[in-house]
């Protein structure tokens, strides 16, 4: 009742297609695309009907050395066996259990391989940063405010680059607007364009007077921060920390993460 992980099962047998959900075998060789023409038109019937047996695909296509996971299929195998022949066969669905246990197990893979993958000063960007909400009152002259409106009902709507012109046209025309300075670093942050996020920012942290000053501290930290240099994004969070304002207590948290990664 095992999952078997000979390939050359899987290209020679045409019956399996039928018969419940899909071997982990059959989802290698479908995302290795070395079924036959025939054979891989069922798979793809299959997968119209099959929830589960997509999501594996889906997370067999995000798992790039997918014959590593040859070996950690036959050890969870080993345990799924041993844990199901514990129980009477009369009340077990095998093959439905092997089938879950498959895309479970797949699924797992994908997402600790992506997360080992991942370097650890982004995942800690990734972590910590959330796009900062709308709270700022518009309070310029009619035609800016027009403007600006119509740039924070795309930023609302997450449409990052749309925003982003907008801002950058009125930070053109008017170099000092800290509302769209500071909008337009967030975006830049979404759109992985992390220097031009810290020039922004620096803009604001530079102007004594800005009322945007403590936000735009803690995101030049995280600007910093997702463009790996920690020593500068140490610097401003200890700043801080220092000052006890805003952030002061997510930027020692954060402080400590980055240290025990030196």
């Amino acid at each position: 009742m095992s999952i078997k992980l000979n390939n050359s099962n899987v290209k020679n047998s045409e019956t399996n297609f039928s018969d419940g959900c899909l071997s982990f075998d059959q989802l290698m060789a479908f995302s290795n695309k070395t079924l036959s023409s025939h054979q891989r038109k069922k798979v793809e019937k299959h997968l119209l009907g099959c929830r589960f047996c997509a999501d594996a695909v889906e997370g067999m296509n995000s798992f790039s050395d997918r014959h590593k996971a040859a070996s950690i299929i036959n050890s969870i195998n080993k345990d799924v066996q041993t844990r199901l022949s514990q129980r009477s066969p009369k009340k077990q669905n095998w093959k439905k259990y092997y089938a879950v246990a498959a895309i479970l197990l797949i699924t797992l893979i994908s997402v600790f391989y992506i997360i080992q993958q991942q370097p650890v000063h982004q995942a800690l960007f990734s972590e910590y940063f959330k796009a900062y909400p709308n709270t700022i009152p518009l309070t310029r002259g009619q035609q800016s405010v027009n403007i600006l409106k119509q740039a924070m009902q795309q930023y609302e709507l997450e449409n990052y680059t749309s925003a982003l012109n907008i801002l950058n046209t009125i930070v053109s025309n008017d170099p000092e607007n800290q509302i769209a300075l500071f909008y337009a670093g967030i975006c830049f942050l979404k759109l992985d364009e992390s220097s031009n996020a810290i020039t922004n920012f620096q803009k604001i942290v530079n102007t004594s007077d800005s009322e945007l000053r403590d936000q735009a501290l803690w995101f030049l930290g995280l600007s910093y921060l997702k463009n790996k240099k920690l020593e500068n994004a140490k610097q401003i969070l200890n700043q801080i920390v220092k000052e006890g304002e805003k952030f002061s207590e997510q930027s020692k948290e954060l402080l400590n993460k980055i240290n025990s990664i030196q």
